[in-house]
């Protein structure tokens, strides 16, 4: 989706998803250019929450914001730094 959307000229900086479904052993689906950020269900399947943010940005993850419930609720937060390298 990612490399079709450059080939159209869209570059997009991030993507958030919901209900992504991977594991430790299948979330390696890294487009180039990107950084990925997940927070995985481990002891079911389902959920899961992810982001691709672009190699552009510089970003701490905030765990300090992030509320989980064991495998009924996942959240990711980060700061993302606005002074562009």
């Amino acid at each position: 989706m990612i490399a079709n959307l450059h080939h159209n000229c869209i570059i997009i900086d991030f993507i958030m998803l919901c209900d992504t479904f991977l594991s430790d052993l299948n979330q390696n689906m890294l487009p180039p250019g990107n950084q990925f950020v997940s927070n995985n269900r481990t002891r079911c399947k389902g959920g899961g929450v992810a982001m691709y943010i672009r190699d552009l940005f510089q970003y701490k993850i905030r765990v300090d914001f992030a509320m989980n419930i064991s495998n009924k609720f996942e959240s990711i937060f980060t700061e993302i730094d606005q002074n562009l390298h």
